[in-house]
């Protein structure tokens, strides 16, 4: 039952990444710049999510590609979060933050968890630097009070589901390779992370979908 569950939710999971693929498709000469650069995020999610679930089909281990998919996704959500969080974090540091990420990422893939298993450092870390700059862009805004309407401010609505979304899967990617013996406990916590997985894409749609003021 608690497989069932978990299958259901992390298909809806799948196919809730078309929401915001499709509004990039139908304002896509209406999106600013960094409305384009979520675009192009959303485009690698597509494509990441295919080609991890295609596999499963011929018995195929798809943990590759997270490994290559933990990059992308934390290089271009880091690009898009540098538009508001400089000057608060310099150029400087974002570029050597992401550069650091990207060794220790290939790091994991090679020498600790190896490529084919689920990267359960350089995931965890990930998501630790993105909700610490979504906290940042937060205290930023609340410090400058330059935003009018945070409802009405698409790079609101990106932090929203950057923190919950990865906040809320920091522990699932720390423990995932300690559990992976228990198949309830794993299906039920890759059940939830589907969830928070849901709630980010709905969150990127939004952001897409609202116009900004400035």
């Amino acid at each position: 039952m608690i497989r069932d569950w978990a299958e259901w939710v992390s298909y809806i999971s799948m196919l809730s990444v078309v929401l915001p693929l499709a509004i990039v498709c139908i304002k896509r000469n209406q999106l600013v710049t960094f409305q384009r650069s979520i675009g192009v995020l959303v485009a690698v999610t597509f494509i990441s999510e295919i080609i991890v679930y295609v596999p499963t089909f011929f018995e195929i281990g798809n943990l590759p590609m997270l490994h290559l998919f933990t990059v992308l996704q934390f290089v271009l959500l880091a690009n898009i979060m540098r538009k508001v969080l400089v000057p608060l974090i310099s150029n400087r540091t974002l570029n050597i933050l992401m550069m650091a990420f990207i060794l220790f990422a290939s790091i994991d893939a090679l020498f600790l968890n190896g490529i084919d298993n689920f990267n359960s450092y350089s995931r965890p870390l990930a998501s630790f630097i993105l909700v610490f700059l979504a906290l940042c862009y937060f205290y930023k805004t609340l410090k400058e009070l330059k935003v009018k309407s945070l409802d009405k401010e698409p790079l609101f609505w990106l932090h929203i589901g950057i923190l919950i979304y990865f906040s809320g899967s920091f522990f699932i990617f720390l423990f995932t390779n300690y559990i992976k013996t228990s198949n309830d406990a794993l299906f039920t916590l890759w059940g939830i992370h589907a969830i928070f997985n849901i709630f980010l894409n709905i969150s990127y749609a939004i952001a897409l979908w609202i116009q900004p003021t400035n």
